[in-house]
Order: structure tokens, then sequence, then C-alpha cells
């Protein structure tokens, strides 16, 4: 078994991305409320998921990165 890898957001964002639509992505996706968003993006370092393998962790950034994460 390779290295596992987690994946961490900072609440920052792509250059080009409206912070307010990414929210509404973001939550969309991951059925998070506003309290919940508010949290996610409180500049706070907050693991995403971990344990992944390398494909998966390539997949779940290519997904946040087309979100604007």
């Amino acid at each position: 078994m390779g290295p596992l890898y987690a994946i961490v957001f900072t609440g920052d964002l792509l250059d080009g991305f409206e912070p307010e639509q990414v929210k509404a992505q973001f939550g969309e996706r991951f059925g998070l409320k506003p309290p919940q968003l508010a949290q996610m993006f409180s500049g706070r370092r907050i693991t995403l998921k971990k344990g992944l393998d390398a494909e998966q962790a390539r997949r779940y950034l290519a997904e946040l990165a087309a979100m604007g994460l």
C-alpha cells in the first residue's frame, strides 16, 4: 500500500471565482447549511477528507478546483 493523503481546506479560493458562487456550489455539493459554510470559509484549516490514495486525492482535488477551491 502506498502513501495516504489528506485534503485540507484553508478557505482560499482560486483566482477568477466569485466567493458567493463558490460557497453555494460547495454547500449544495456537500449538503451544508449556511452556519456550516461559515465555519468552512472562516480561514481556519479544515481537513475535508483523509486516508486517500493518490488517485482518490487527485479526483477530489479536481472536483474542488472545478468549484473554485
